[in-house]
């Protein structure tokens, strides 16, 4: 038989490229026209700019007006407020400043999830704040920026 060797240099060289390659689709998401995919496709935001948790089946964020990733968290604004998710694979930690006004009026619709669904779904790993001025600094200036 023949006996291939590959040098162990080589296999490692491959594997490194492989984890670089893993992790910016992590954090840098696949794009598409219909759907941008972060977080090896947990989180997406979907034609019309819904934002969606696939692992949870929740939508995080109603209309996307715009989107940033700033390592580790994608930064959403939308008509239902601003929503910072944590795009590391392991742990989820979501802040959420919600536009009630929002909620108030999309209360006739079913496909919205209110707050207090989110609440029950993500327990600990969901906060939930009143407005900008009670999140961190650097938070509130990637928000305004969007």
């Amino acid at each position: 038989m023949n006996n291939i060797r590959i040098p162990i240099y080589k296999i490692l060289a491959i594997c490194f490229l492989v984890g670089l390659s893993i992790i910016y689709l992590n954090f840098y998401g696949t794009h598409t026209e219909l759907v941008d995919s972060y977080s090896l496709g947990r989180y997406r935001i979907v034609f019309g700019g819904i934002l969606q948790d696939s692992t949870y089946k929740t939508r995080l964020e109603f209309s996307k007006i715009s989107h940033k990733v700033v390592f580790p968290y994608l930064y959403v604004k939308g008509e239902s407020g601003y929503t910072r998710v944590l795009l590391t694979p392991i742990g989820t930690d979501i802040l959420k400043v919600p536009n009630y006004s929002f909620y108030d009026t999309a209360s006739i619709i079913e496909d919205i999830d209110s707050i207090n669904h989110l609440k029950r779904v993500y327990g600990n790993s969901i906060s939930i704040k009143d407005d900008l001025n009670q999140i961190s600094e650097a938070d509130r200036i990637i928000f305004k920026s969007l």
